[in-house]
């Protein structure tokens, strides 16, 4: 059951990024980190285009409606896992519910506040396409992995055990 401090995600929930994540895409992924608390996320393909498509503060069902355009999934199928997967985000405090008719989130700062771009039809204006086939992509569950840098701090070894031995150089000094 979802808390006061944490309301259930539903399709007319305004989401929109944290302003202290700081992200990077790396192949079909994203990887975050929030340097406040020292935690990394990975977002697999179809989370990071989840978090693409949610730059602009969209509703969730808008999110959801362009998804099903561009994938393999059936229609409620997408909204129960993309509501989960943003439901997830937003207890790791990585993204935030904005307040009915609120420009501004919670902390302020100015939101885009704009919807997805979207055909007349209903549809994206501009779905991304199989390569080869010309067909949808296929769907995969969206899903986070979250990282705490003390755990990757204690898996690496200091920097000089990963210099091989090497052999000692003579420098050819001209005076």
């Amino acid at each position: 059951m979802p808390s006061a401090t944490n309301p259930s995600i539903q399709p007319s929930s305004r989401v929109a990024r944290r302003d202290a994540i700081v992200f990077t895409e790396f192949d079909d992924t994203v990887v975050m980190m929030d340097p406040a608390i020292g935690r990394y996320y990975e977002l697999n393909a179809t989370g990071a285009k989840i978090w693409t498509l949610i730059e602009s503060a969209p509703r969730v069902a808008e999110v959801c409606q362009r998804l099903v355009v561009e994938n393999e999934v059936a229609a409620d199928t997408c909204g129960d896992e993309v509501r989960a997967f943003m439901d997830t985000l937003c207890r790791l405090r990585v993204i935030r519910i904005l307040p009915r008719d609120d420009p501004k989130g919670s902390d302020g700062n100015e939101t885009h506040g704009g919807s997805l771009a979207l055909s007349t039809s209903g549809t994206a204006a501009t779905p991304r396409q199989g390569k080869e086939s010309g067909a949808t992509l296929a769907w995969t569950t969206p899903d986070v992995r979250v990282m705490d840098t003390r755990r990757i701090a204690s898996t690496v070894q200091p920097y000089d055990t990963y210099i091989p031995e090497s052999p000692s150089y003579q420098w050819d000094v001209q005076s």
